[in-house]
Parts: structure tokens; sequence; C-alpha cells
């Protein structure tokens, strides 16, 4: 069994695939945040055999990180691996991002054509993602290394004072003038 949490007419896509797997498909209607509909899908999923969960994200409101971590808690209750249904696989996808921080793999894009939506259902259902990487994925993974890197160059440098006119700024300005001249990349951000 297969579950598809989101509106009906999106998912009929899958219903062929799975029928030819031999899998039932079992729809829960969307809503706003996934806290709200938790205790529903945890309760279909344990009614038989429940293999995949594919969660359409356009449909929350939730932060990626919240959502993602509720998609996990439920894989973690049940075993049903999580499919995200998104609505594109750009790098900058911040849903995207923190599934793949979380180890999830599996993607369909619904902005793709049927057919490609359901080649990657399949490729979802039989773990083929599991074992070989997507190039999409990969490129998300890269752009998060190199976030990674560029976060861990920066150095951030705090003056503060107590007394009004002490001389925080001149001292900040000078710590920037001094770190340019020595060939470091420096600004002055004043946060009163």
């Amino acid at each position: 069994m297969v579950i598809f949490v989101g509106e009906t007419i999106k998912g009929g896509f899958a219903r062929e695939v799975l029928e030819k797997e031999g899998k039932e498909l079992i729809f829960i209607s969307p809503c706003a945040h996934i806290k709200e509909q938790k205790g529903e899908i945890l309760l279909k999923a344990s009614q038989g055999g429940c293999t995949n969960i594919i969660y359409d994200v356009e449909d929350y409101l939730d932060d990626p990180d919240v959502l993602i971590h509720e998609i996990m808690l439920i894989r973690k209750a049940n075993g049903a691996e999580p499919i995200i249904y998104t609505p594109t696989m750009n790098p900058k996808n911040l849903i995207v991002q923190e599934a793949t921080n979380k180890g999830i793999k599996r993607f369909i894009d619904s902005s793709q054509d049927m057919g490609a939506q359901k080649e990657q259902l399949i490729f979802c259902i039989t773990g083929y993602y599991d074992k070989n990487e997507r190039e999409d994925v990969q490129e998300i993974i890269e752009v998060q290394k190199k976030k990674e890197i560029k976060e861990r160059s920066y150095k951030t440098i705090g003056v503060a004072g107590t007394i009004h006119r002490i001389g925080t700024t001149t001292q900040a300005i000078q710590i920037v003038k001094f770190l340019i001249s020595k060939g470091y990349k420096a600004c002055y951000v004043e946060v009163n």
C-alpha cells in the first residue's frame, strides 16, 4: 500500500503505476499543517503494509525544518519511506534542501510531464534512488557543501559599548580598515 497525502487530482498519476506494481493507493486530504494530520497518516499507514508515503509539500504552510522533522517522525513510527512530491527540484528549494539533509533521497518533481513523474515514482518505490544518485539531488548536496564551506570561512567580531559616545563605531571601523589592509574582505554592520 502507498499513501498519497495531497489532492486526489494531483496524485492521480500514481494510480496507474501502482496498479501495475500490484499496490493499493490511498489518499489523505491535504492540510495546512502536517501536525494536524499526523494521526490520520499514522492510522492509515498502520492498516496494512504501507511501504511509502508520498507528501505533496506544496500544500503545507509549515517551515521546512518542521515539515521534514514531522515526516521523519512518521517514518520512524511506521517504517514507510517518504517520497517528497515537490513543485521544483531547484537547489534553492528549502524543503528539498532540508529533506536531503535528513537523508531523504526520493523525490518526484511535479513540474515535469506525467511520463517523467511516473518514471520517478517507479524509481522511488523500487528503491532505485537508494542505490543510484540522481543528478538533481547531487547538485543540491554540492550546493549545500559549498554553502557550509562559505559559512565556516566567515568570522564575526563584535564591538560593544555601554556609554553613549564611547567610541564603539570608531573602533569597529578601525578593525574593518585593518582587516582590509591585510587583504581580507570585511564590512561594518551597525546593530543599534
